[in-house]
């Protein structure tokens, strides 16, 4: 009987500790406490549907003014610009964690799409904003692969 009395006052200590829990969610939750998955792990279907497109970028492609073979300057100028754009988007990429980079890249990519609607652009705007949608595809399509890659490599 005497050992009753401890055992029990010892549930009723870890009952209201873990009653405790649910009280404060924003400090600890119980998955973390017990080793289930993280609350704010995004869930891998929904994190690869939203992504870029190539059918939405090839629609826009369509349009896209082609530069002449003579070697138009301001498409000259634009071309050495979007590659400096690119590197700057490489660089804050790698410096951004998977998902926030597709958050970015995405937000970038609807803003460009959004721009790219309006009926007072000119070539040379059209051209570039076109640049850069497809700098926004391109590094989208990269990050799924290597985000593929670590997936099956911690498999």
């Amino acid at each position: 009987m005497k050992k009753i009395v401890p055992f029990i006052g010892f549930i009723a200590v870890v009952s209201l500790g873990l009653a405790s829990l649910s009280i404060f969610p924003e400090k600890v939750s119980l998955p973390i406490t017990f080793g289930g998955p993280a609350p704010n792990a995004p869930d891998q279907s929904t994190k690869y549907s939203d992504c870029i497109d190539s059918l939405d970028l090839s629609k826009h492609l369509t349009k896209q003014p082609q530069s002449n073979s003579e070697g138009s300057s301001s498409f000259e100028g634009m071309d050495t610009s979007l590659k400096k754009y690119s590197q700057s988007m490489d660089s804050v990429v790698n410096n951004l964690t998977a998902l926030e980079a597709h958050q970015f890249l995405h937000a970038a990519y609807k803003k460009y799409k959004n721009t790219l609607q309006s009926d007072s652009l000119s070539e040379a705007k059209s051209y570039y904003l076109l640049g850069a949608m497809q700098i926004c595809y391109q590094l989208d399509k990269s990050l799924n692969l290597t985000s593929d890659t670590q997936e099956k490599n911690a498999k």
